[in-house]
């Protein structure tokens, strides 16, 4: 997109040390072009050239070259290198608000255009994202109940995205997808959490397990064999009981993929740290078991619906947040914001 674009702070190109006036601002801001702020907002996200090119599906050097005329436009140093780490400068951490402002106004502006005189579709379309371990437990549950209860009676389909958290942040921002479930501590500080679920971090493993009706203490880790999830809770757990005993563990098979590790678990590969949402069908079926600890308490595992704070909601995203919302309520103990 080569597009002008306008929009930026006054502050941030007329100082004193420059001697701008209204003027000069008016000029940069005519030469500013979308592209320039698309690729500067990737990279500050993503504190890298590379993986900035790769979501903008061009080569770094078209980034690198992209960002450079931004900053000879405005006459400013927007990114700062120390050693393989990029981090912001003042000026660029001015700007990144603002430059995010642009592209979600930008991303409305053209589908404002695009549905006049455009032909209705009778389907309302919710697009939501998705982590991986989400995706792997209640959201299919969470999605059968938004059906009978509203999809099916308004005409909305589900468009779903799993993907990683931060994967997940730049389709918000341009509206790719509408809401998300995330994991909070990996949300980008412009998103907002609509609605926030724990679940117990649970120790499993095959019901017929040695181990079976034991409770454990965590010195007994050292001697059982282990499959984990890559990242996340679960990972971290892992790793604070490492700690904790001084002394490596037996984990024979890790994976980001939650469905895997329940399988190896199933076929007796080993134990595993889990979230409770992700196991309830099969320990309710007696095909896992919860192996007790008597000296450690887990981490639970959390997950936020999250939407990017100046986007606002459609009907559709808000009856699901509702839903989920009375879901909880039926349920208990799980956290409302």
């Amino acid at each position: 997109m080569g597009t002008a674009v306008f929009g930026l702070n006054d502050d941030l190109l007329s100082t004193p040390s420059t001697g701008r006036n209204a003027d000069d601002v008016a000029e940069v801001v005519g030469r500013v072009e979308l592209k320039q702020i698309e690729a500067f907002v990737r990279v500050a996200w993503a504190r890298s050239y590379t993986r900035a090119a790769v979501a903008l599906n061009i080569t770094q050097p078209a980034v690198s070259a992209r960002v450079s005329s931004l900053e000879r436009e405005l006459g400013r140093t927007l990114f700062r290198r120390s050693g393989n780490n990029i981090d912001l400068t003042d000026a660029g951490r001015e700007l990144l608000p603002h430059a995010e402002e642009m592209l979600r106004l930008a991303t409305e502006a053209v589908e404002s255009v695009l549905k006049v005189n455009a032909r209705r579709s009778p389907v309302q379309i919710l697009r939501v994202g998705a982590n991986n371990l989400t995706a792997s437990g209640a959201l299919s549950h969470w999605i059968h109940i938004f059906a009978n209860m509203y999809g099916r009676r308004h005409d909305v389909r589900l468009d779903l995205v799993v993907d990683r958290t931060p994967s997940l942040m730049p389709q918000l921002l341009d509206g790719s997808i509408e809401i998300a479930f995330v994991s909070p501590s990996l949300a980008h500080d412009s998103t907002q959490a609509l609605w926030r679920h724990q679940s117990p971090l649970v120790l499993v493993a095959r019901a017929d397990h040695d181990l079976a009706g034991s409770v454990l203490r965590v010195e007994d880790l050292a001697d059982v064999t282990l499959v984990g999830l890559r990242n996340g809770v679960a990972a971290a757990e892992i790793q604070r009981i490492r700690r904790k005993l001084g002394r490596d563990l037996r984990v024979v098979a890790t994976s980001s993929s939650a469905n895997l590790v329940r399988e190896l678990v199933a076929m007796g590969s080993g134990m595993t740290f889990i979230p409770s949402d992700l196991v309830a069908d099969q320990l309710e079926c007696g095909e896992l078991i919860e192996i007790k600890l008597a000296d450690h308490v887990t981490t639970p595992w959390e997950v936020a619906l999250v939407r990017w704070r100046t986007r606002p909601l459609s009907r559709p995203a808000k009856a699901f947040v509702e839903i989920l919302r009375t879901v909880d309520a039926q349920a208990s103990g799980v956290e409302l914001s």
